[in-house]
């Protein structure tokens, strides 16, 4: 059996997040930027130490000697849970999808 995993401290009560979690949608938004993810992921949240919300751990597995999806890597899982993070203590996943980017719309004036 393979399996990946990442941690990370959101600030929310663990059943908030996995309530976020369940939510129609929120996997496939979190996920966005590794699709093949999908519905493969396992999230679990326990109160974090100290009262700093909770402790989220994301992981993947893969069992019967099947490989994991290239798409699983630590930075993808890493990233998933920020994101996460974001849509829970902010209400958004940070994006640049509509950022010009500073660059010219039109033709190259080279």
């Amino acid at each position: 059996m393979t399996e990946l995993r990442r941690v990370l401290t959101i600030d929310a009560s663990a059943d908030a997040v996995i309530d976020r979690w369940e939510a129609a949608g929120v996997q496939q938004r979190v996920l966005a930027h590794a699709a093949p993810l999908e519905g493969l992921g396992t999230l679990v949240a326990h109160p974090a130490p100290g009262s700093l919300g909770s402790e989220v751990t994301l992981s993947v597995e893969a069992v019967d000697g099947a490989k994991l999806p290239s798409a699983a890597t630590g930075a993808t899982l890493f990233e998933a849970l920020h994101r996460l993070k974001a849509l829970i203590e902010t209400g958004e996943i940070p994006t640049l999808d509509r950022n010009p980017h500073a660059r010219h719309s039109g033709p190259d004036p080279h």
